[in-house]
């Protein structure tokens, strides 16, 4: 947003954002979906095997995969706003590390469930 009030590149920002709200509602989709999904559970083992098949959907959703095209723009062909590189670049960075944390904490929660921690 700080691009399109900012600089003249409005096309450019209005499609960076067309891709982050197309992110956000695919994200919304899948984890709603997830999450509002029925139990299916006759007892306590298969109760912690819905838990746990839970948590290996939620890998799905992946937002952070939205935020990867981005970096192609300084990459390849300078299309970006002036100085705003580094900010693309970063906020791309970001997105990828907090998904990486996302899945290694849900890694070791889906890894404590099944062990019966």
């Amino acid at each position: 947003m700080t691009i399109f009030v900012t600089t003249p590149f409005r096309t450019y920002a209005w499609s960076w954002l067309g891709l982050l709200a197309l992110g956000g509602v695919v994200t919304a989709v899948v984890l709603t979906g997830i999450l509002r999904r029925p139990v299916i559970a006759e007892d306590e083992t298969s109760l912690t095997v819905d838990a746990a098949v839970r948590l290996q959907d939620l890998r799905i959703a992946m937002p952070a995969g939205y935020a990867v095209p981005v970096v192609f723009d300084p990459m390849t062909g300078n299309a970006q706003p002036p100085g705003y590189a580094p900010w693309l670049i970063g906020y791309a960075a970001l997105a990828v590390v907090t998904q990486a944390v996302a899945g290694f904490v849900s890694w070791r929660r889906s890894r404590a469930i099944l062990s019966g921690a």
